[in-house]
C-alpha cells in the first residue's frame, strides 16, 4: 500500500529495481522515510501485544526476536519493548530481558534443542522410553515419528 499509495519513495525506488524486502524496509526506516518508519512501529507493536500474552503465560527470562535485520533495528526493539511493558503485568515484566538475536540465528537452533529435549524428559514422553531405554527405541514414539 506504501508502494502503490505513493508514500513511500525508498520503497518505491527499492521495488522499481526487485528488492522490496524486509531488509529494504529496515533500511528505509533507519534513512527516515516516515511509511517505512510507520511499518516498522505497527509491526513492533503487533508483535509485543503478542510477546506480552507469551511472557505473562510463559514467563520467559528473556525473549530473543530472531536475528533479521528487523529485529537489529532501534526503533524496532523499542517498540516492541515499550509495547511489550505496557500490556503486561508489571511484577511480570520486570526482570524479562527482550533482545535481538544474532543474524546467524543461533539461538533458534539452540531453542529447538531445549525445546526437543524438555519434551523427551517431560512425564508422559518418559514414561514411553524411560523403560526401553531411549526415545529412539519406544515403539509409540517410532511411529509418530513415522506419521
Amino acid at each position: 500500500a506504501a508502494v502503490a499509495g505513493g508514500r513511500s519513495p525508498y520503497l518505491a525506488d527499492a521495488a522499481a529495481r526487485g528488492v522490496l524486502t524486509l531488509d529494504a524496509l529496515t533500511e528505509g526506516a533507519r534513512l527516515g522515510d516516515v511509511a517505512c518508519r510507520e511499518i516498522v512501529i505497527r509491526s513492533a507493536e503487533r508483535l509485543g501485544a503478542v510477546l506480552a500474552g507469551c511472557g505473562m503465560w510463559f514467563n520467559p527470562a528473556e525473549i530473543v526476536i530472531g536475528g533479521f535485520s528487523i529485529a537489529q533495528d532501534e526503533l524496532f526493539l523499542v517498540t516492541v519493548n515499550r509495547t511489550l511493558r505496557l500490556n503486561a503485568l508489571a511484577a511480570t515484566m520486570a526482570s524479562l530481558r527482550v533482545r535481538a538475536g544474532d543474524p546467524d540465528q543461533a539461538e533458534a537452533i539452540a531453542g529447538a534443542v531445549e525445546m526437543v529435549t524438555d519434551a523427551l524428559v517431560s512425564a508422559s514422553y518418559l514414561a514411553e522410553w524411560g523403560p526401553v531405554g531411549s526415545p529412539t527405541e519406544a515403539p509409540g514414539l517410532r511411529e509418530r515419528r513415522e506419521q
